[in-house]
């Protein structure tokens, strides 16, 4: 069940974005075609960690560390691509902060799942909900932070806030789990990864689950930054404040 739940979670990942950008092409005449770009761009991230994980690579522990600098370092670059990307395309014009906002709250599955994926051993108690592993308050946060957009109490700045956060979160988690891999002494060797992780369905979280929350962050981040009069809030509010300009 646990590894049937790693595959419907990224799956839904996957599904969910694409639906968003490809109902957001509709609403436009921009040639630009943000989701056939971005779901290339997972079927090739996908196919990379596959050889990665098929060659035994990353089961090398030696330094320099692998895990940081063919994971996380990549994807951190294409991040930074995708947001240039998505900031010039007029389709992030029509793209609905809300629903960037609601695909969040699959968090809260995915903090449960890993949970129990330390109970079967394969990551540390560390990376969960009971350890250092605080994302789960982007998931429940989500669906309150969506409330409060409808009743348009919700500035552009806090919103960027939430984003950043939201991205910080996953990094540090990738952090508990990527120093436990290689400096295990740091969690006085309490806090050890199973090889099991470097194998799928339990890597589909490198590979697909933790990229797709922080594409969805940045492709967020991007529509924030469009100086558009008509965007999603007013940049003018504070943090909290009551005038709303819908999109």
């Amino acid at each position: 069940m646990l590894e049937t739940t790693y595959y419907l979670l990224s799956a839904f990942a996957v599904i969910f974005v694409f639906f968003i950008l490809f109902k957001a092409e509709k609403s436009t005449t921009s040639h630009h075609k943000l989701s056939g770009l971005v779901l290339s761009f997972s079927a090739a991230w996908l196919l990379y960690c596959f050889a990665l994980i098929e060659s035994g690579t990353l089961l090398d522990y030696s330094l320099p560390p692998k895990f940081p600098l063919l994971i996380i370092l990549p994807f951190s670059i294409a991040c930074v691509f995708l947001y240039r990307l998505v900031k010039k395309s007029a389709v992030i014009e029509t793209v609905k902060m809300e629903y960037l906002v609601l695909f969040q709250g699959f968090r809260i599955a995915v903090e449960i799942m890993l949970y129990y994926t330390f109970v079967i051993g394969v990551i540390p108690e560390t990376a969960t909900f009971d350890g250092y592993n605080f994302d789960i308050i982007m998931g429940i946060s989500a669906p309150l932070l969506l409330l409060l957009m409808k009743r348009g109490k919700v500035s552009n700045l806090f919103l960027k806030i939430w984003n950043i956060f939201g991205i910080v979160m996953i990094l540090f988690v990738a952090i508990i789990i990527g120093s436990s891999m290689y400096f295990p002494q740091l969690w006085n060797y309490k806090s050890i990864v199973s090889e099991d992780f470097l194998s799928f369905p339990y890597f589909l979280i490198a590979a697909c689950i933790a990229p797709w929350a922080i594409a969805v962050h940045v492709i967020a981040l991007a529509k924030l930054s469009k100086k558009n009069p008509d965007s999603y809030l007013n940049r003018d509010l504070n943090i909290i404040g009551l005038d709303y300009s819908p999109m």
